[in-house]
């Protein structure tokens, strides 16, 4: 060992200098906390009601816990529709997605209504009836739409292959 006899420091090695690449840091995390304060409302609205994974967890456990309740998955609602008849009177209509049927009427074992359509469809290519319902809302039969249906309306007539006794009916456009 080297030993210093003049009671001066030993001088084991030098360290350089080094530019440091801290400013450039600081500045990118300071303008990533104010880009987060900014869009904090966004931010919470997407957790709060956004689909996906990540919403789902952060529902399930830290907004579960913030907000002091529990969460509670919600389930589709899978009961079907289920459309009533509807009592045939003067100035009914039935809609059904695009279709519109009006100006119906029932007599002598003949069915007259007014048939319109939001855009040209063809009704062969479909299962569209006008489902006959008695008083009792027991089904008579069906009638079948057929041909073409436009934006102009067009009025047909179409014999009945069942008999109607019934001073009331109840009608249901099916698809």
């Amino acid at each position: 060992m080297n030993e210093n006899k003049k009671g001066e420091a030993i001088v084991l090695g030098e360290l350089k200098k080094e530019k440091s690449s801290k400013p450039v840091f600081v500045f990118l995390v300071l303008v990533a906390i104010i880009a987060m304060l900014w869009f904090m409302p966004q931010i919470q609205d997407y957790f709060n009601q956004g689909t996906g994974t990540i919403p789902e967890l952060y529902r399930s456990t830290i907004g579960r816990l913030i907000n002091g309740e529990e969460y509670v998955e919600e389930e589709e609602d899978t009961t079907p529709v289920v459309e009533e008849p509807v009592l045939l009177a003067e100035g009914v209509t039935l809609n059904k997605l695009v279709i519109t049927i009006s100006n119906i009427s029932i007599a002598e074992g003949k069915i007259n209504y007014t048939i319109t359509s939001k855009t040209d469809i063809n009704l062969d290519n479909g299962n569209y009836n006008i489902e006959i319902y008695n008083s009792n809302k027991e089904l008579l039969g069906k009638v079948k739409l057929t041909g073409t249906a436009s934006t102009t309306a067009d009025t047909r007539t179409v014999d009945l292959s069942f008999t109607v006794q019934s001073e009331s009916y109840y009608l249901k456009l099916t698809n």
